[in-house]
């Protein structure tokens, strides 16, 4: 019988699900957990746990299965007519080679020539094997995601967009009653976009510069002009 697999929200929930699957008292059975699980952020971007689970009597040494063909009258056999081993004559000592000699103290060696190798950040090689264009538009996707997500759990209607501009990622909302996501002093929204870029990090897998905004918030901020739903971040 094969590895069982089976998944679940957590850990005990995938073994559970593994064992019934088996249809074996637990202690009878191998049991492995391949993948621990994580809840993700806001309950977006998560992934299940994954146990397996196999007969013990399974994984025991396949050589029961041949006990016949092992008897002690084949192995009798099999040492009668095997022909004594002649010992080879030793073959001539050789001489040693002369050693090389030593470099002086200030001529360079092999290994000082060496370049140092450089330790790529395990980030830096996947944003180059991903094309810019790819992994932008996965950024998108996923802020895209997060926000809807996050207005869905607050009640709030509202249109969530994305696009790029200068390399960087923007996802914007917009609709109405919006200042409950900006906060006093934009505080709100400044954490609710770490949010968010702390999901496509770990989702994407890549660097991305990537921009969260409500109602254009940064750009009004900058240029210092408010509007009268902005009224919820300053109190």
């Amino acid at each position: 019988m094969p590895w069982t697999e089976k998944e679940g929200r957590t850990v005990d929930e995938a073994r559970a699900a593994a064992i019934a699957a088996a249809g074996r008292p637990e202690d009878e059975l191998d049991i492995e957990v391949l993948r621990e699980g994580a809840k993700g952020l806001f309950g977006l971007g998560g992934e299940p746990a994954l146990v397996r689970v196999r007969p013990r009597d399974e994984a025991r040494d396949v050589r029961a299965a041949f006990q016949d063909d092992l008897g002690p009258s084949s192995s009798t056999t099999r040492e009668q007519a095997a022909p004594e081993a002649v010992p080879e004559p030793a073959p001539p000592a050789l001489e040693p080679a002369p050693l090389a000699p030593e470099p002086a103290a200030d001529e360079p060696t092999m290994a000082d020539e060496r370049e140092p190798a450089e330790d790529v950040p395990a980030e830096e090689e996947a944003e180059d094997a991903v094309p810019v264009a790819e992994r932008q538009q996965a950024a998108a996707d996923v802020g895209i995601e997060m926000l809807k997500g996050i207005l869905e759990r607050m009640g709030i209607e509202g249109e969530v967009t994305s696009r790029v501009q200068g390399g960087t990622v923007y996802v914007e909302v917009f609709g109405d009653d919006m200042g409950i996501l900006i906060g006093r002093g934009g505080a709100t929204l400044e954490a609710l976009q770490e949010l968010v870029r702390a999901g496509v990090r770990r989702r994407v897998r890549a660097r991305q510069a990537v921009v969260v905004d409500v109602e254009a918030y940064w750009d009004r901020r900058r240029s210092g002009r408010r509007r009268p739903d902005d009224q919820a971040e300053r109190d």
